[in-house]
């Protein structure tokens, strides 16, 4: 008798289909023959009805032989090397080629537990059917190698398998998260109707089937109206034998009536598995009784890792996709904070964006305390009812079509919703999307109703008889949730969750606005420099009368302005002391008699900011009487007073006892800088006069320039005025000098000056790991390290190997003298960039003597 489903007699007809042993049939199919053995002993415990016929002896025999000596020794090294592959106890593996008078079998084993199963299949040349199947695996993967989406690449997969395998129909199916299977693509024979677009009903395919197709990856059916060919026992009290792994695995006779009324003859499944889950399956169908050649069945096994593959890219690339959505949501919600600061207009104005992305019709977004909610959405108590089921789900996600049917509750007060898709992060903290009801038209392949029959007083479900387009109209459900927007709320709510503090997310968004301010000064600032650069540039050249001076010239010009921002660099742009200013860029010129220099008055502080223009000015003073005035003399001397008064920084320069001086007939570049620069960029004032005896600088720096700050910039110690350096020493080397330097510019200058001092053997790395390849080849002599690399990566993991090896080295770097940590390396030489030829110099020559 047969039942519409709606009583006991269906709950029981499902407990027996999903319990149904359908891994130990106690049958095989008539397409070969199998034994089962133990391996210690090498006797059969196993074998099919067919199995004696095939290796031409009886049943008794069979049980009685040794199978090294049925098998011949070379036979059975092939099965033993078989047993040894790890796909062995998972899988089947090719065991070799057997012949049996006149007769040749592929043979295949796998492990069922303790006891070895070996499949027996007539076939031909093996070695052949292997050179055809690595052939046309490589033609197959290369047709399916520039498909641009999972639809794409799906449609092109079913008609280059059809082409292959010759079947009436090959079918690409997705399963969605009940295991419900949709047909998306889909080659057949002309003459029959289709069925992409299809759906499947997933008690088509139970559980413990859903299991099996996930751990093999092809499965065939030669005859849905096959008489299937027993197995055997040894003894009678033996197990049944678990032949999940074989390609002969008998079949439930329901799953044939299943086949028989789809009107299919032969099938074959390839199992589409992506990240450990059943995500699909490519299914084949014939009309008539179809064995597939063991040479399209090796092609199919093994293409199906390379689909799986490169399905999972297209997936990867649309989960790209949704990230690249997310990210914007994320953006504009931060944005929103910055130019509103509050938390209620910022939530209403970008969840009406929200709704739209996920075509929904209301959003509530809890992080407890605050709880918003936007558009049509259920009552707090239904609200929290589907909150408390995410904080249990896997990966804290719920959704439903029907939340009626779900919680079971009245849709007093639903307000119209139908469907949630909620994420969690906890009992108190949510985001929940929801759908109203929508009437739609799902099209199955034959009524989805479940039938059931009393068999031998058992309910077994009926195959349904028909597979012709059945259109259900669904009611009381929302549309339903795809997996975008599965992943798209995964991700937009952990972005909105994960911190737990929206007042986090206000004050990051303050700080990216922050940044890109500092950024932006950064860009100013650095674009004045190369302004300054490029002038003082044009004027060394203009004034100069060799390359060699106007080389020494720039060099000077740029070390002055490196020296005032080091000193004005650093967190907080700290004030620096003018008379401590001065005394670096004028005691270079006096050498070790300072008393050729005096500076007298307070210590006076000054803004950062207009620290390198001072330094640059006192510069080209200094340097100018060392070429013409009081310092190219051995009797002369230079003056400095510093005064405060009520305008401002009076600073007077005073040379005395140097040579007569002239006025000259042409302007340099330092008396342009003076005249121009000092009431142009500082406001300030100056005058020039070249008296007989001598040249006299009246500076007038106006009082927006000082500042009270106590705490001062400092000068890095490098950058101060040191010992002559005799550059005539012989400190050349063919020794390995390393330089390890992510700036090809500054690396090169370092390089030439090396190779100046007399370095023959100089190696530049940009990495740690360039510099450990040639290491690897040539101790170093010396390392010159530049201390912040490309990326996060720094040279002090280096610097640790060579001290641990006694090989010395010193540091370059554009951040001062604070750049390296001061308790790993307490004695460390670092050098500031701009890199001065001499300092270089000294400090090679002090490491190497």
């Amino acid at each position: 008798m047969t039942n519409e489903l709606m009583s006991d007699a269906m709950q029981e007809a499902l407990a027996v289909c999903e319990s149904e042993p359908v891994h130990i049939p106690g049958c095989i199919q008539p397409v070969g023959a199998l034994i089962a053995f133990d391996p210690d002993t090498r006797r059969v415990l196993y074998y099919s009805e067919n199995a004696p016929e095939a290796l031409r002896m009886t049943g008794s025999e069979l049980l009685s032989a040794d199978l090294r000596e049925l098998f011949g020794a070379e036979g059975w090294h092939d099965i033993k090397n078989a047993a040894s592959h790890p796909a062995f106890r998972s899988g089947r593996v090719q065991a070799g080629v057997i012949g049996v008078e006149g007769a040749a079998y592929a043979t295949h084993g796998f492990a069922s537990g303790d006891i070895w199963v070996l499949e027996l299949e007539e076939v031909g040349d093996i070695k052949a059917l292997d050179a055809n199947v690595l052939t046309d695996l490589t033609q197959l993967t290369l047709r399916v190698d520039t498909q641009a989406d999972e639809i794409d690449l799906l449609n092109r997969t079913v008609k280059l398998l059809r082409t292959i395998t010759g079947y009436d129909r090959v079918m690409a199916y997705r399963f969605d998260h009940d295991f419900n299977g949709e047909v998306l693509a889909e080659a057949r024979r002309a003459n029959l109707d289709p069925f992409v677009g299809l759906n499947f009903p997933h008690w088509d395919i139970p559980a413990q089937a859903r299991a099996i197709m996930a751990k093999v990856p092809l499965r065939f059916i030669s005859d849905s109206a096959q008489e299937p060919i027993a197995l055997i026992k040894a003894t009678a009290t033996l197990p049944e034998l678990d032949l999940t792994p074989s390609h002969f695995r008998g079949t439930s006779p329901i799953h044939l009536q299943y086949l028989r009324n789809m009107g299919s003859q032969a099938t074959m499944t390839m199992s589409i598995v992506i990240e450990g889950s059943l995500w699909g399956m490519i299914s084949f169908h014939h009309q008539r009784p179809r064995i597939p050649q063991l040479r399209i069945r090796q092609l199919c096994e093994a293409f199906v890792p390379i689909l799986q593959n490169k399905l999972q890219i297209s997936l990867q690339k649309t989960q790209f996709q949704i990230s690249e959505v997310v990210n914007d949501m994320r953006d504009k919600v931060q944005k929103e904070l910055v130019d509103r600061n509050s938390l209620e207009d910022t939530f209403q104005r970008f969840a009406s964006g929200l709704l739209e992305a996920f075509e929904a019709d209301g959003i509530a977004l809890i992080t407890d305390p605050e709880h918003f909610r936007h558009g049509r959405c259920p009552d707090a108590s239904i609200v929290d009812q589907i909150i408390g089921m995410s904080a249990t789900a896997p990966d804290g996600l719920f959704y439903t079509d029907c939340i009626n049917e779900t919680l079971q509750t009245e849709s007093d007060g639903l307000d119209e919703a139908a469907g949630v898709l909620c994420f969690s992060m906890g009992n108190k903290n949510a985001l929940c999307i929801f759908r109203n009801s929508r009437t739609r038209t799902v099209r199955w392949a034959g009524a989805p109703q479940k039938t059931v029959d009393v068999v031998d007083g058992m309910s077994r479900l009926s195959p349904r008889g028909s597979f012709s387009v059945f259109m259900e109209s669904v009611q009381h459900h929302s549309m339903p949730w795809l997996l975008r927007d599965i992943q798209l709320v995964k991700g937009l709510g952990r972005s909105l969750l994960e911190s737990n503090q929206w007042n986090a997310m206000l004050a990051t968004a303050r700080l990216q606005k922050q940044q890109e301010l500092m950024i932006d000064e950064l860009n100013h600032r650095v674009r004045n420099i190369l302004a300054q650069i490029r002038s003082i540039s044009r004027q060394a050249r203009q004034s100069s009368t060799s390359l060699d001076e106007y080389s020494m010239e720039l060099e000077g010009r740029i070390n002055a302005l490196a020296s005032a921002h080091n000193a004005a660099a650093g967190p907080g742009a700290k004030p620096v002391s003018l008379a401590e200013l001065i005394q670096t860029e004028v005691i270079p010129y006096v050498q070790t008699r300072t008393d050729r220099l005096t500076i007298t008055g307070p210590d006076i502080k000054l803004e950062a900011d207009a620290s390198p223009l001072v330094a640059l000015i006192f510069h080209e003073l200094a340097t100018n009487a060392a070429k013409h005035g009081a310092l190219s003399n051995a009797d002369g001397f230079v003056q400095i007073e510093i005064q405060e008064v009520e305008k401002g920084i009076q600073v007077t320069w005073i040379e005395k006892d140097g040579p007569p001086v002239n006025k000259p007939n042409r302007r340099g570049f330092g008396s342009t800088l003076l005249e121009r620069a000092i009431p142009f960029e500082l406001g300030g004032t100056s005058h020039l006069t070249f008296h007989h005896d001598g040249v006299v600088a009246d500076i007038m720096l106006p009082s927006v320039l000082m500042t009270s700050g106590a705490d001062t910039g400092s000068i890095d110690a490098l950058d101060r005025p040191s010992e002559p350096v005799d550059m005539s020493r012989d400190i050349s080397s063919d020794g390995l000098v390393l330089v390890v330097e992510d700036s090809f510019v500054i690396a090169s200058d370092i390089s030439t000056m090396l190779t100046d001092f007399g370095f023959s053997n100089v190696e530049i790395a940009s990495s740690v790991n360039d510099a450990r390849d040639i290491i690897a080849s040539e101790t170093p002599i010396v390392g010159l390290f530049d201390v912040n690399l490309g990326g996060s990566e720094t040279s002090a993991e280096l610097a640790h190997e060579f001290k641990l090896l006694g090989i010395p080295f010193l540091f370059s770097t554009g951040y001062g003298s604070k750049a390296m940590n001061e308790e790993d390396f307490p004695d460390a030489v670092i050098l500031t960039k701009p890199v001065k030829k001499k300092d270089l110099f000294a400090q090679l020559s002090r490491l190497l003597s």
